[in-house]
This record gives C-alpha cells, sequence and structure tokens, in this order.
C-alpha cells in the first residue's frame, strides 16, 4: 500500500498518480485502517479535479495543458464528489493538516464546477 502512495509522489503527471492511489485504495483499502487510507483519497481528489482542469502536470521546457469535453469533466467532478464525501465521513480521523487540506480541497471542487 505505501508502495502505490510513494510513487505517487514520485511522478508530476496528474493521471498516473490517479492510478497509482486508485490501485492503493482498490488492492488494500478493505484492509487498511480509515487513517491510513486518507491520504490516498485526498491526493487522489486533488489530482483528479487538477486533472479536470486541465492541468496535466507534465512539466518541463513545455507545460502541457488540455481542455476536456464537458461530459469528462463533469465525470470526473463526480468521481472528485465521492472522494471528498468519504473524506467528510473520516473528518474526525483527520490531523489538522488533513482537514486544511480537505478545505482546500473543497475550494477547488467549488471553482471547478
Amino acid at each position: 500500500m505505501a508502495d502505490c502512495f510513494e510513487k505517487s509522489e514520485l511522478t508530476s503527471i496528474h493521471r498516473k498518480k490517479i492510478s497509482y492511489l486508485s490501485f492503493g485504495i482498490n488492492q488494500f483499502g478493505n484492509n487498511a485502517t480509515v487513517h491510513s487510507i486518507l491520504p490516498f483519497y485526498l491526493k487522489r481528489a486533488r489530482s483528479i479535479l487538477l486533472e479536470a482542469n486541465g492541468d496535466t502536470g507534465y512539466s518541463g521546457d513545455i507545460i502541457l495543458k488540455v481542455s476536456h469535453k464537458p461530459e469528462y469533466k463533469s465525470a470526473q467532478i463526480k468521481k472528485a464528489e465521492a472522494d471528498l464525501a468519504f473524506i467528510e465521513e473520516h473528518l474526525a480521523n483527520c490531523s489538522v493538516n488533513q482537514v486544511n487540506e480537505y478545505n482546500e480541497i473543497k475550494d477547488l471542487l467549488n471553482k471547478t464546477k
């Protein structure tokens, strides 16, 4: 599980981050404690919203931005909302930093809509 999180931290590309984090959640989430799985949901929700807004995460000489069809963006927003709903259910288990990150992601969600 930690390996998936570490791999997501090593890449700046949001689609890769989402893939690593989703794999971690799907494979290990059922047996993990809420406290250990919350960072996965926080990171994935942020990456989903950034990617939906056209930020690919690619960097270098050229920064790649894309625009998505409204249907794709809407589907991504729903995924991020589901992650945020899970986090909201477990806010009591979050650290102060995680609550702050959750609030930042909620603001990003509102700006994305």
